[in-house]
């Protein structure tokens, strides 16, 4: 509807076929990519929506050119908003210029014979046919008409006013009939109808014309599937890890050289171990919209706050790979994770509400664990009961043996941090790493197999033997998987994870800090702890002395809160200028184009342009259409001096009182009237007409300032019986 009145009124207008283009071209790139932009979620800022659409239009491109399948439907869509919206304003522009639909209307009947192939047992299927057959039939024999009287016309022919009406009625009448007809043929539509010869014929021959553009709409299957799904809310140990070199997303960070720590982008935590295989059993499952984070997580210490931007580089996803401890994601994401005290959340899974596709972007905000030695080895084990109850679960039938080697091999560490950092350095030395491994002994506990017979495998079975000996030695430890830090791309400033760094690691609580991975699988890098992190929280320049004092009362958390509250509202600040940006950049273009209407409409009457609200004028009298007062104020405006101008404040506002017409009234006679309406203006007007009559009927010297003061008063009293005049106006109830 919006391209065919725009073409309309494009070709009402009287610009030329080339300016016509111009302003047609402009009206598409605005509209086309705000109703794409519009298929995605709400909330999300239209600068990453389009950044998200022209990555996904990249790559299903690539795609179709190479003759392989297309899953995101997004070219599919991108096609037909330009075939209807061409279609519609080729349209409206074509009837009102040339009274030529035709190249649309075929179109349509195009459309409509598709439809009616692909949907024949559609609800009133034949009330839509003809209802498009009694439109073209009513709309030839209109158009016929119209050209006809052009030529009757040009040659002198009379004719009656009433003919165009009698003439548009037949036709209308002779259409109907001809529909009732032709629908009791059946006949004419056999091709539609199933199980026919002809039907049979018309469909091998579409199929064939069919199959060489299906490529191009093989994301239009429903349900979607999603196909590059690593993890999902079970886990099995299997008997190979993932592998292949294909790019599952690109991630930039706000801190590209996190030292002393390493990002763990995590898909899923899983607490349940049942034996052979990890679930997560937490089903409190909230739809998140992006303007509805952050999340609030509990105040920890040794922690880093990160901005990550997302590109993804797989066929399909729903499950967001994030550090740790997200905060804010800017799409609709469905959060499984425990509820804690004072509306705290401890998110172990983010799943996106639709279908991410190949080339989207989107943006997160995440705390990253960063501590030192000195603040895992000082947490202690005072564990919270929702903590010990969830994350200290071991199968039935535990095996001993592997209790017996937690026990053996932590021996003689003083805090739970040295025991952690015993088990997962027994395993980085006494485990070989192995991508592929046999299934484990039918019967066999697989742990004990990986750990006392074939002592190699994989990071599942890693992560698992660790989780499991920690829990056996009461330290709360769960499993994460998603993938490892990936390849830093120093010329892009981006990470570039694959499928290979496909991962599972163990997570670890400890009081006051949270959760913190550590590495078992020895083939990843070894993640070292500092006594001092390298990473902190911009600090401002303090004394010697009251630096001690700071460190001796321990980190300052209201502090933090404030700078992660002033660097969060910077962060809104910038997006909003981006924003405002996009916006700009849309109005200064289109502020363009009217301007370049407007120089060229000047050079075409030779540099004598009236100025514009006298030409509306011009245009509204010319076609017969009555013109508001305020319109007419406006133009004569210019014409007045300066005077006048102040002046013209008494006739203003008897116009708006709806006193009569003040132009029949001399200056005296339109300050009486208004004193009627607005006694409290007397000493006003009356100055006010003294320096009017001084400028305009005499040479008197005449003072200015004090006929715009008098102005001035006139409005003040003016305005609020106005206001009073409209309120009674407003219709009351009962």
């Amino acid at each position: 509807m919006i391209a065919f009145i725009l073409g309309a009124l494009l070709g009402r207008s009287r610009f030329s076929g080339v300016w016509v283009g111009v302003f047609a071209a402009a009206y598409s790139a605005f509209f086309i990519p705000w109703q794409l932009g519009l298929t995605m979620e709400g909330g999300v800022l239209w600068g990453e929506r389009l950044a998200s659409l022209g990555g996904r239009l990249a790559q299903t491109t690539r795609i179709f050119l190479s003759n392989q399948p297309v899953s995101d439907p997004v070219l599919f869509l991108l096609s037909m908003y330009l075939l209807f919206w061409g279609v519609s304003l080729i349209a409206g522009l074509q009837m009102v210029r040339e009274g030529r639909p035709w190249l649309p209307l075929v179109v349509a009947v195009v459309m409509f014979f598709i439809f009616d192939y692909y949907h024949p047992f559609a609800e009133h299927r034949d009330r839509y046919s003809a209802f498009l057959t009694l439109t073209v039939v009513v709309l030839v024999g209109r158009i016929f008409f119209l050209r006809s009287r052009a030529e009757w016309g040009s040659q002198g022919v009379a004719m009656d006013l009433d003919t165009g009406q009698s003439l548009t009625w037949s036709v209308v009448v002779v259409a109907a009939l001809l529909v009732l007809v032709s629908w009791n043929l059946p006949m004419v539509f056999e091709t539609m109808t199933p199980g026919t010869a002809a039907r049979e014929r018309f469909s091998q021959a579409w199929m064939g014309f069919r199959e060489r553009f299906s490529n191009a709409f093989a994301g239009l299957q429903t349900p979607v599937s999603v196909v590059n799904e690593y993890f999902g809310d079970k886990l099995e140990l299997g008997t190979g890890a993932i592998l292949g070199d294909e790019e599952v997303f690109l991630v930039e960070t706000s801190m590209p050289e996190l030292r002393n720590a390493r990002y763990y982008w995590r898909g899923h935590s899983y607490n349940y171990y049942d034996g052979v295989s990890w679930q997560n059993t937490i089903a409190a499952k909230e739809l998140l919209l992006a303007r509805d984070w952050p999340l609030t997580h509990p105040i920890h210490r040794g922690r880093v706050v990160v901005d990550l931007t997302f590109t993804l580089e797989s066929e399909t996803a729903r499950t967001l790979y994030v550090p740790n401890y997200p905060v804010s994601v800017s799409r609709a994401v469905r959060v499984t994770g425990d509820v804690l005290e004072d509306s705290e959340t401890d998110a172990v899974a983010l799943v996106s509400d639709t279908v991410l596709r190949r080339g989207e972007v989107l943006r997160a905000r995440a705390e990253v664990s960063h501590p030192t030695t000195n603040e895992l080895r000082t947490a202690g084990v005072d564990y919270p009961e929702w903590l010990r109850t969830r994350y200290l679960q071991l199968p039935q039938n535990f095996s001993s043996k592997v209790a017996e080697l937690a026990e053996e091999i932590t021996r003689g560490a003083e805090s739970p941090y040295d025991q952690v950092q015993a088990v997962t350095r027994y395993l980085r030395k006494e485990i070989r790493y192995q991508a592929v491994i046999p299934a484990p002994p039918a019967g066999a506990d697989p742990i004990e197999w990986f750990l006392f017979e074939k002592k190699e495998g994989f990071c599942n079975y890693y992560a698992t033997a660790e989780v499991l000996m920690l829990r056996s030695l009461g330290i709360p430890a769960r499993l994460g998987a998603g993938f490892a830090q990936g390849t830093y791309d120093e010329d892009a400033e981006v990470y570039r994870v694959q499928r290979m760094d496909a991962h599972a690691w163990p997570e670890v609580y400890f009081p006051g800090i949270g959760w913190v991975e550590f590495e078992p699988t020895v083939s990843q890098p070894e993640l070292n702890f500092f006594e001092e992190s390298s990473v902190r929280p911009a600090q401002p320049s303090v004394p010697a002395a009251a630096a001690e004092d700071r460190e001796r009362e321990g980190p300052d958390f209201d502090r933090l809160d404030r700078l992660m509250e002033e660097r969060d509202a910077e962060e809104e600040a910038n997006a909003g200028r981006v924003e405002v940006r996009a916006w700009a950049a849309v109005w200064i273009a289109t502020l363009l184009l009217v301007l370049a209407g407007l120089v060229w409409r000047w050079l075409n009457l030779g540099g004598r342009l009236k100025p514009f609200p006298e030409w509306v004028v011009g245009r509204l009298v010319q076609r017969g259409v009555r013109v508001p007062w305020m319109l007419h104020y406006w133009a004569a405006l210019r014409r007045m001096s300066r005077m006048e101008k102040i002046y013209s404040v008494v006739p203003f506002s008897l116009k708006l009182l709806r006193s009569g017409n003040p132009s029949l009234l001399t200056p005296a006679e339109q300050v009486r009237e208004l004193v009627k309406w607005v006694p409290q203006a007397e000493t006003a007007g009356a100055v006010l007409l003294e320096e009017a009559q001084k400028a305009i009927f005499s040479q008197s010297a005449y003072d200015l300032e004090r006929a715009r003061k008098a102005r001035r008063e006139i409005w003040l009293k003016v305005i609020p019986v106005w206001l009073r005049y409209q309120l009674r106006r407003i219709p009351r109830e009962g």
